[in-house]
């Protein structure tokens, strides 16, 4: 029976105005700061790249010395009134044979920021060259909002050279500069577009955890990959069922054309990987199937498998929750090695508008294999 191909989403399912700070209060003002300066509570937050890395002061020693140290009033921990200030946190992290210097940055002004730009500097003391010199990127989405009276960490990408300096710093230690600081208020960024796409601005290094920014690197290397077909030699294998489809020829070019690409991108070696296409089709009696690529790179050529999948939307709503496939070898033959074969599968009525709501961009797929065998 033909199905009506009703939508294709080509494209792969992966992953306002500016403020400059100054403030210059006067004489009696800076009398009252002093003053009040004793009573004001600084608290320590978590960035949204921390979250993104699943780690907080409960599982993270450098984020619990950071917790720790703004909770007891640490002086240098609760920076300057008036200003925004930044000290060095006397330690680092190593990802991947590279360095990141955990800072951490206090706001002491009456202003809530986001996306904020500003260039900062390391040195021993203040008659030093600077042997840390960046122009710093935190982001709304990685980041979140800096507000009043709030510490939170920073992580600074540094060169491997530098490991031997920073051991010798405590916290607090070293001197940590700010200048040229922009930044947007939390009303004016809300709308903006761009970061979601690229969260590092060029000339800016970010400041985000290294689990989130290698993440966002990997990511934008295997879309560069795809995009110039860097991407594993695989077969693409049409199964029995599929090619008695009088719609045959066009599915094989949809997926040619559009998917196989990206599937292959993102189909990991040793491993079944499941790849959605974004392709949806009608049956005659309204019911929806939509169209899924199987990519086998287990060593194994695979003959009467069958494996359980999930689907859901990014809100956590399920289309289809520990639902199995069966691959008899009387419709599918054999998915070999190193190949990939496209299954339709039947959406449940009650169902189908979770997934309407993911083709009309409402909503971003949520899908893995649970088992197979």
């Amino acid at each position: 029976m033909m199905k009506k191909l009703v939508t294709v989403v080509a494209a792969a399912a992966l992953l306002g105005g500016c403020g400059l700070y100054e403030e210059t209060p006067n004489e009696d003002e800076k009398t009252e700061e002093a003053a009040d300066q004793q009573q004001t509570e600084v608290t320590f937050s978590l960035q949204e790249s921390n979250r993104f890395a699943q780690v907080s002061a409960l599982n993270d020693e450098t984020l619990k010395l950071l917790s720790d140290r703004v909770a007891a009033g640490d002086e240098q921990a609760m920076g300057e009134e008036g200003e925004v200030s930044m000290l060095f946190s006397g330690t680092y992290l190593e990802a991947e044979d590279q360095l990141y210097g955990v800072f951490l940055i206090t706001n002491r002004t009456d202003k809530e920021m986001t996306n904020l730009r500003f260039r900062m500097t390391m040195s021993e003391s203040e008659t030093e060259v600077p042997f840390v010199q960046e122009d710093i990127y935190l982001g709304s989405q990685a980041f979140g909002t800096l507000e009043q009276d709030a510490a939170m960490p920073v992580y600074v990408e540094m060169s491997t050279d530098l490991r031997g300096d920073l051991d010798s710093y405590d916290f607090g230690q070293a001197i940590v500069e700010l200048s040229n600081l922009h930044y947007e208020q939390p009303e004016q960024a809300e709308g903006a577009e761009g970061e979601a796409d690229n969260p590092f601005p060029d000339g800016f290094t970010p400041g985000y955890h290294p689990q989130y920014t290698l993440s966002v690197q990997h990511e934008q290397q295997l879309r560069q990959d795809i995009e110039d077909g860097n991407v594993p030699e695989l077969e693409l294998v049409i199964p029995p069922v599929i090619q008695n489809n009088p719609q045959s020829a066009e599915i094989e070019k949809l997926l040619t054309d559009k998917v196989l690409n990206p599937a292959k991108g993102l189909s990991i070696e040793e491993d079944m990987t499941l790849h959605w296409t974004g392709v949806t089709a009608e049956d005659p009696d309204g019911s929806l199937s939509t169209l899924f690529l199987v990519t086998n790179r287990t060593g194994q050529d695979k003959e009467n498998f069958s494996l359980t999948m999930n689907f859901f939307d990014s809100e956590g709503e399920p289309i289809l929750e520990a639902h199995e496939l069966q691959f008899s070898a009387e419709e599918y033959g054999v998915l070999p090695d190193q190949g990939l074969m496209p299954v339709f599968v039947e959406i449940p009525s009650d169902r189908a508008s979770v997934l309407t709501n993911i083709l009309d961009g409402h909503a971003d797929p949520d899908y893995s294999i649970v088992s197979f065998q």
